[in-house]
């Protein structure tokens, strides 16, 4: 796989919280250090189905070494071509080789500079709350503040950060948004997330957005706020 853009547009400022980001999806998955930064997508044998590719390089978890080879083959072909592309042929390359087997890719974004231009009147109907303030029971306790917007008292739209890998004297954090549906389409989710983006940016941090690839809406909300693709992951679940 040759070097591509995607790591490169963050500048010098990202560049330790990529590795870092990298460092920890190696660890998750008992890999070498350096091992997704071997220059393409290759084959280890392990009892797992899995992929993992970044926009330098990435491998393929599992004991087919053909499906893996296959995999390899399509990621390094269609990388950077539109991800409902990428998914289907995917799809269809395990499918053939694993019979009734169900594929899921998700995208890593990052964000270290958020992207300005929510409009005023939505900045300043965002709030911000701590954990035990807002009845959200399923909220994870490592919450640390959660952003929202309200309408008659209830809300509507919030974004929630948790602190997930530290690096040096700062950390990235990963994010939850959720938005009622009837209130979808408004602008609430933007608001919410590039006021959450903003604040741990604003502290130094970054900020770590994960969605389904096929998951159109999701990503696109992420890219309007300024999150760039890092990592991707594919999962297949073979039929029982």
């Amino acid at each position: 796989m040759s070097e591509r853009s995607v790591n490169h547009s963050y500048g010098d400022r990202a560049a330790s919280d990529l590795a870092a980001l990298e460092a920890d999806a190696e660890r998750d998955s008992d890999l070498e250090t350096g091992t997704l930064r071997q220059g393409c997508v290759s084959h280890l044998e392990r009892d797992r189905s899995q992929a993992i590719w970044t926009g330098l390089g990435g491998v393929v978890l599992c004991r087919d070494e053909t499906l893996a080879e296959v995999i390899a083959a399509v990621i390094n072909e269609h990388v950077d071509d539109n991800y409902d592309v990428l998914v289907h042929k995917l799809d269809a390359v395990v499918g053939e080789r694993v019979p009734g087997a169900s594929c899921r890719i998700d995208i890593g974004m990052y964000c270290c500079e958020p992207r300005p231009g929510v409009p005023a009147e939505l900045s300043a109907a965002v709030g911000v709350r701590r954990r035990d303030e807002v009845g959200m029971s399923d909220l994870p306790e490592s919450v640390e503040h959660v952003f929202v917007i309200e309408d008659d008292s209830s809300i509507v739209s919030w974004a929630s950060n948790i602190p997930v890998l530290q690096v040096g004297d700062h950390w990235i954090h990963s994010v939850g948004v959720g938005t009622d549906e009837g209130y979808r389409r408004r602008g609430y989710a933007r608001a919410v997330t590039s006021a959450i983006a903003k604040h741990v940016a604003d502290e130094g941090g970054a900020t770590l957005w994960v969605c389904e690839a096929n998951n159109v809406a999701s990503f696109r909300l992420g890219r309007s706020v300024g999150y760039l693709e890092h990592h991707w992951v594919l999962n297949w679940r073979v039929p029982e």
